[in-house]
């Protein structure tokens, strides 16, 4: 893995996060499905930020959670794209994929508001709660997002989040981390 996506775990570990939750439309990919992708998994892969990747796969060997948290319906094919474009030595089986599929292939947390993606991450922080037999806080879950409305829902319930530009760089992210404190957060991206 790059040094700097070691780097940039390293921190999200000092900084207490025991969940990384990414949207998947324009933050793992660099283009929008909308949510209906009819092209294949190989030819979607080629979308995928190499970023992203080195993220993901630094994140699970170090032993952070990984989810994919989306309105796309295509629960499927984004297994198959990270099956296709990660380190075999990545557990794409323990990525939790929440997306927007009708009916709900997953459950709805009661008393968390369905705006943004409150609900997703909810039913991600219960699945690995019940699992694990621990808890995970708020502020212990990470959201990377290319959508500012998601991301300040996700901050005024109490996850730090950071919104994930067309020009996304490990580096810029790492200077985010670096502003982070385990009970604050900026209110803007650097």
């Amino acid at each position: 893995m790059s040094n700097t996506s070691q780097v940039a775990v390293g921190r999200m570990l000092r900084k207490g996060i025991k969940v990384l939750a990414f949207d998947f439309d324009e933050t793992i990919l660099t283009i929008h499905t909308g949510g209906y992708w009819c092209e294949g998994g190989d030819r979607l892969a080629k979308h995928v930020r190499p970023s992203m990747i080195k993220l993901i796969a630094e994140a699970q060997e170090c032993g952070l959670h990984v989810c994919v948290v989306t309105f796309s319906s295509q629960d499927s094919l984004i297994r198959e794209v990270l099956e296709q474009t990660l380190p075999r030595k990545c557990k794409t089986s323990k990525i939790l994929i929440r997306g927007t599929s009708y009916p709900p292939t997953w459950p709805r947390v009661e008393g968390v508001p369905s705006i943004g993606k409150l609900q997703h991450i909810a039913s991600v922080v219960a699945e690995l709660s019940n699992t694990l037999k621990t808890s995970i806080e708020p502020e212990e879950v990470l959201l990377l997002d290319d959508d500012e409305r998601n991301v300040i829902t996700a901050r005024e319930f109490g996850h730090k989040a950071y919104i994930v530009s067309k020009g996304f760089t490990l580096e810029t992210f790492c200077e985010f981390l670096n502003q982070i404190d385990q009970c604050s957060f900026p209110t803007k991206n650097v």
